[in-house]
């Protein structure tokens, strides 16, 4: 009996479970979505960030949240932000979003709301107001300093008439910096207007720009002040350096006379990707004695940064081969592993003397290129000096023609970017032994070097060809192929047809 009991009351709650949840007895939601406490500061400057974290929930589940900003006063022109979470169709959603006030918002009272629904159609809203207070924070400098004076125990910089002032360091500012002013004591400022740049490096500032005036007598101490007003007016507090001139008269010069690769005429140089650049003949010569090198290399839009730094010990009044200084007697700089084709570097090589008197940078621009094949550059196919219309038998079906008691002779170059390793030269019929023109034989190598460039023009490579009589009589095939390989076995070929009569 009380088994049959305990049967029937399951089997009723069991139906009246089904009729329930079939709808014909809806379920009311009596409970609004819950908008967990949050704070916002009262107030915010122009750029700062107003962040929004609070969790939301509801026992129906969520349907949409908005998000808005907007003026407490009616103000079309004031700031205003609004965004919408939609289906969202969970119980909880955790909201974390941020807005940046911006620079040039009004400055007014403002509200930010949350507006939640739930799948009922309930609706709650949280407020909270603040108000826009504009900028009051001035620009700042970072990590600032004179980086090619030296520093003396008084934290003074030890300097020389003419000698330029490089910096490091940057400036940052939250909405933008307007102008900076660098002076030196007693003389006319420098003024760089920014135009908004919310961050800019010094040395992109004044490098090569704030030099000591040569009026300036020995043993005085000069107060360099830079200062930096923002877009809104508000100015920094005033970075200060000491600087002691104290020192002869003359800088010293830096000459550069040899690299390789070759300098162009504006100081550039074609640097293939993986490979270095070298300097092969500089000189230095002061009146005084000479102190340190200083070498700096970076990509040409970056603070330049030291690679190295020697201190040389010479007589006064006397010169010094700079490259003796390194190993093989050549300053090499290898080009940047992850460097590529197109970047430009800048190379800056400075000279100190013990006076404190700086060299005028020598600046070198480096240009990353790719490694290319031989270059076979023929000008010109002679016969019995009768210049031919030349073209590559790979692309053109052409012959040249000539009688077998001619010559054949050839002018033009064969190039390369890292030097030239072989050059072979078949000429004959097919089948005919191969010719291989010996570099070192040929007194073609540069020292110990490939040669990058060879001429034809040259006495002692080949360049003139003669066929050999047909025993028969009849009309030969001649073929004339250059084979060119570089230093990183790339090569290069090109043949040529002649139609040889009796």
């Amino acid at each position: 009996m009380k088994k049959n009991t305990s049967r029937l009351i399951i089997t009723t709650f069991i139906l009246l479970w089904a009729y329930l949840g079939s709808g014909c007895v809806p379920i009311e939601d009596r409970f609004d979505p819950i908008i967990s406490p949050f704070a916002i500061e009262d107030s915010y400057f122009l750029s700062d960030t107003l962040r929004l974290q609070t969790n939301i929930s509801d026992n129906a589940g969520l349907e949409r949240i908005e998000v808005e900003i907007r003026p407490r006063e009616s103000n079309p022109d004031a700031w205003q932000e609004f965004f919408v979470i939609e289906n969202i169709r969970s119980r909880r959603y955790a909201l974390d979003t941020f807005f940046v006030v911006p620079v040039d918002a009004n400055l007014d009272p403002y509200q930010v709301s949350i507006v939640v629904y739930d799948l009922s159609g309930k609706v709650v809203e949280a407020r909270r107001n603040f108000v826009i207070v504009g900028d009051v924070r001035a620009p700042r400098f970072f990590e600032a300093q004179i980086t090619n004076l030296t520093r003396q125990e008084d934290e003074s910089y030890l300097a020389c008439r003419l000698s330029p002032i490089l910096l490091s360091g940057y400036l940052k500012d939250n909405i933008g910096i307007s102008e900076v002013r660098a002076q030196l004591e007693n003389f006319p400022p420098i003024v760089r207007v920014v135009q908004g740049l919310d961050s800019i490096s010094l040395s992109d500032l004044f490098n090569d720009r704030i030099i000591i005036p040569d009026v300036v007598e020995n043993g005085t101490t000069l107060q360099l002040r830079i200062q930096a007003t923002d877009t809104d007016g508000n100015l920094s507090e005033p970075l200060l350096f000491d600087i002691l001139v104290d020192c002869d008269d003359t800088a010293p010069i830096l000459e550069i006379n040899e690299t390789l690769p070759a300098l162009g005429s504006d100081n550039t140089a074609n640097v293939v990707e993986g490979t270095s650049f070298f300097i092969t003949d500089a000189v230095a010569n002061d009146v005084g004695t000479l102190d340190s090198l200083f070498i700096f290399f970076g990509k040409i839009d970056a603070t330049p940064v030291l690679i190295e730094s020697r201190a040389l010990d010479v007589p006064e009044d006397t010169s010094l081969d700079l490259q003796t200084l390194f190993d093989e007697e050549q300053i090499e700089i290898p080009l940047p592993e992850n460097a590529r084709v197109g970047e430009r570097y800048r190379l800056t090589l400075s000279l100190k003397d013990e006076g404190g008197n700086f060299s005028d940078p020598y600046h070198i621009i480096l240009i990353v290129t790719k490694d290319q094949p031989p270059v076979i550059a023929l000008s010109n196919i002679f016969i019995q000096f009768q210049s031919q219309i030349i073209q590559n038998i790979e692309e053109f079906d052409q012959e040249i023609e000539m009688r077998s008691n001619q010559q054949a002779r050839i002018e033009g170059k064969l190039l390369d970017d890292l030097g030239i390793a072989q050059v072979q030269i078949d000429w004959g019929v097919v089948g005919n032994q191969e010719r291989i023109v010996n570099l070192e034989e040929a007194d073609l190598l540069i020292g110990d070097e490939l040669p990058q460039i060879i001429d034809f023009s040259n006495a002692n490579i080949t360049k003139v060809f003669t066929p050999e009589s047909s025993p028969t009589g009849a009309t030969q095939n001649y073929l004339l192929t250059l084979t060119v390989t570089d230093s990183k076995g790339q090569v290069t070929r090109q043949s040529y047809r002649f139609k040889v009569t009796p």
